[in-house]
């Protein structure tokens, strides 16, 4: 009896110590990379990136620095607007190219459309996300 109590024991500990490779095999085994247009940047990215992460990365965007929706100045009768970023250390960056937004635009949708035309920017800018892992140039 006690021989086939610890036989228990030693293939429960198996079970425990193999449950969580199981588990780790759904997973991707690919890392993604955000680089930059020079490929001088090269930032970890989640696997579930959105765009308001993309951008966060890409413009170093932290936590004392505020990202929001602007009106741009000098629009006349439909107000354009953009995503921009005003830094904690002071300035102001304009993320996104302008866009005229209907009278009555729910806030959320023009922070997402805005949002999302700053990424098409980044990717006209030369911006791109890559699975694996970088090959990084060496000087010949």
């Amino acid at each position: 009896m006690q021989g086939l109590a610890s036989f228990d024991r030693c293939l429960a500990q198996r079970h425990a110590f193999a449950a969580p490779a199981a588990r780790s095999d759904n997973r991707p085994s690919l890392n993604r990379y955000l680089i930059g247009p020079l490929a001088d940047q090269v930032l970890p990215l989640a696997a579930a990136a959105d765009a308001l992460t993309l951008l966060k990365l890409a413009h170093r965007i932290g936590p004392g620095d505020w990202l929001g929706v602007l009106a741009e100045e000098g629009s006349r009768h439909t107000p354009a607007w953009r995503l921009a970023v005003c830094r904690a250390e002071g300035g102001l960056e304009w993320l996104s190219p302008a866009w005229h937004a209907r009278a009555g635009t729910a806030p959320q949708q023009l922070q997402a459309e805005l949002q999302t035309r700053a990424v098409q920017a980044l990717w006209a800018q030369g911006w791109r996300v890559l699975d694996g892992v970088p090959a990084l140039s060496t000087p010949d």
